[in-house]
């Protein structure tokens, strides 16, 4: 576990809105880092002023938890033929996921018999995907007013809208620096 820090330098918002934005950040950060697959063992502690806000969370993992999730394929009737050999739909799912056809299992689902492959997704290391998680929850933010300053973030989304120009962020995971960029 390491303590994770968010601070977010902006010129001045109203006060009115501080509340709602601190109550904001620590619930949609909670959100986007759980999707991320990061578990947390403590509770979000916020704070805010009117050039300033953020949280300090005293426990997050350092990588992500694995994913094991099973992948559903063709239909058994379409992957083999009569005489039980592999058919196109059969050779092109094991594939897709570089495995050999002997290594996928069969399934029952609501839909009948399948393919199916299992596989384990390893988890990134934190500071790998936290950039994302802030990103995300970013966006996600919603203020009163929003501004356009010609801000972008490289998420794919492009423009970043928010209430005033953020002037810096420091975000520590660790006390190591977790690289974050707003263009």
């Amino acid at each position: 576990m390491k303590e994770l820090l968010l601070e977010i330098g902006c010129e001045e918002m109203p006060a009115s809105w501080l509340p709602s934005l601190t109550s904001q950040l620590a619930e949609k950060f909670s959100v986007h880092l759980e999707k991320a697959r990061l578990a947390r063992h403590a509770s979000l502690q916020t704070f805010s002023s009117p050039r300033r806000f953020g949280f300090q969370l005293r426990g997050v993992v350092e990588r992500q938890s694995d994913l094991k999730e099973t992948v559903t394929g063709p239909p058994v009737s379409a992957a083999f033929a009569s005489n039980g050999e592999p058919t196109q739909a059969a050779q092109g799912f094991a594939r897709k996921y570089e495995v050999g056809v002997d290594l996928l299992t069969r399934v029952q689902t609501a839909k009948g018999e399948h393919l199916a492959f299992r596989r384990l997704q390893r988890g990134l290391s934190a500071r790998k995907v936290l950039p994302g998680v802030l990103a995300a929850t970013l966006r996600d933010l919603t203020f009163p007013k929003q501004m356009r300053w010609d801000a972008w973030l490289d998420d794919g989304y492009g423009e970043l809208l928010f209430g005033r120009p953020i002037r810096w962020i420091l975000y520590l995971h660790g006390g190591q620096i977790v690289p974050f960029v707003v263009l």
